[in-house]
């Protein structure tokens, strides 16, 4: 026979255990936010440097059309 005493300490498990499960949610969806942002910063670093070399091309063709300006 089941006492209260022992559905009491039933319902503690089942709560504790419902609470843990939850904070592993949280912690799951907070390291695939953080992976996310990670990532974004990644592909927001390439972008930059993408443009920062479009830029460089860009000056360098300025300089040399400058220098063949002055030539002619």
């Amino acid at each position: 026979m089941i006492s209260s005493k022992n559905i009491f300490k039933i319902k503690i498990n089942v709560k504790l255990q419902s609470e843990a499960e939850s904070g592993d949610d949280l912690e799951n969806e907070a390291k695939d936010q953080s992976v996310d942002q990670a990532e974004e910063r990644v592909v927001q670093q390439d972008q930059a440097q993408t443009k920062a070399a479009k830029a460089k091309a860009q000056l360098k063709s300025l300089l040399l059309s400058q220098r063949l300006f002055k030539v002619n």
